[in-house]
Protein backbone atom coordinates (compact mmCIF):
# COMPACT_ATOMS: atom_id res chain seq x y z
CA UNK A 1 0.00 0.00 0.00
CA UNK A 2 2.76 2.42 1.00
CA UNK A 3 4.05 1.91 -2.47
CA UNK A 4 1.38 2.42 -4.24
CA UNK A 5 0.53 5.58 -2.82
CA UNK A 6 4.29 6.72 -3.54
CA UNK A 7 3.75 6.16 -7.22
CA UNK A 8 0.70 8.06 -7.12
CA UNK A 9 2.20 10.66 -5.31
CA UNK A 10 4.91 10.86 -7.98
CA UNK A 11 1.85 11.12 -10.56
CA UNK A 12 0.07 13.94 -9.04
CA UNK A 13 3.18 16.02 -9.46
CA UNK A 14 1.72 18.40 -6.43
CA UNK A 15 5.56 19.81 -4.93
CA UNK A 16 3.75 19.79 -1.67
CA UNK A 17 4.04 16.08 -1.81
CA UNK A 18 8.19 16.27 -2.36
CA UNK A 19 8.70 16.29 1.93
CA UNK A 20 6.47 12.82 2.06
CA UNK A 21 8.45 11.27 -0.45
CA UNK A 22 11.65 12.26 1.17
CA UNK A 23 10.35 10.50 4.50
CA UNK A 24 9.13 7.92 2.25
CA UNK A 25 12.68 6.99 1.06
CA UNK A 26 13.57 6.01 4.60
CA UNK A 27 11.07 3.58 4.46
CA UNK A 28 11.68 -0.07 5.54
CA UNK A 29 10.59 -1.74 3.07
CA UNK A 30 13.26 -1.65 -0.21
CA UNK A 31 10.17 -1.37 -2.78
CA UNK A 32 8.92 1.45 -1.10
CA UNK A 33 12.20 3.71 -1.34
CA UNK A 34 12.45 2.43 -4.40
CA UNK A 35 8.90 3.99 -5.91
CA UNK A 36 9.75 7.05 -3.27
CA UNK A 37 12.91 7.63 -5.48
CA UNK A 38 11.35 7.42 -8.90
CA UNK A 39 8.04 9.40 -8.16
CA UNK A 40 10.86 12.03 -6.69
CA UNK A 41 12.68 11.83 -10.13
CA UNK A 42 9.88 12.49 -12.09
CA UNK A 43 9.26 15.51 -10.71
CA UNK A 44 11.26 17.38 -12.96
CA UNK A 45 11.29 20.50 -11.44
CA UNK A 46 14.46 22.87 -9.87
CA UNK A 47 12.08 22.92 -6.37
CA UNK A 48 12.10 19.13 -6.11
CA UNK A 49 15.94 19.13 -6.45
CA UNK A 50 16.95 21.69 -4.38
CA UNK A 51 14.59 19.95 -1.79
CA UNK A 52 16.70 16.94 -2.01
CA UNK A 53 19.93 18.18 -2.65
CA UNK A 54 19.18 20.15 1.19
CA UNK A 55 17.90 16.82 2.95
CA UNK A 56 20.85 15.07 1.38
CA UNK A 57 23.77 15.74 4.16
CA UNK A 58 21.48 14.38 6.84
CA UNK A 59 20.54 11.26 5.03
CA UNK A 60 21.30 7.51 5.86
CA UNK A 61 23.64 6.09 3.23
CA UNK A 62 21.30 3.67 2.55
CA UNK A 63 18.63 6.77 1.41
CA UNK A 64 20.80 8.71 -0.33
CA UNK A 65 21.43 6.68 -3.22
CA UNK A 66 17.61 6.91 -3.79
CA UNK A 67 18.38 10.50 -3.41
CA UNK A 68 21.11 10.64 -5.97
CA UNK A 69 18.70 8.33 -8.32
CA UNK A 70 16.06 10.50 -8.21
CA UNK A 71 18.34 14.14 -8.76
CA UNK A 72 19.66 11.87 -11.97
CA UNK A 73 16.42 11.37 -13.13
CA UNK A 74 15.64 15.45 -12.15
CA UNK A 75 19.02 16.15 -14.23
CA UNK A 76 17.94 14.27 -17.64
CA UNK A 77 15.14 16.88 -18.19
CA UNK A 78 16.67 20.31 -16.78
Amino acid sequence: MRRLAAKALGQLGDLKSIPVLLKLLEDRDRQVRAAAAISLGSYHHPLAAQTILDALPNAKPAVRAGMVYALAQINDVI
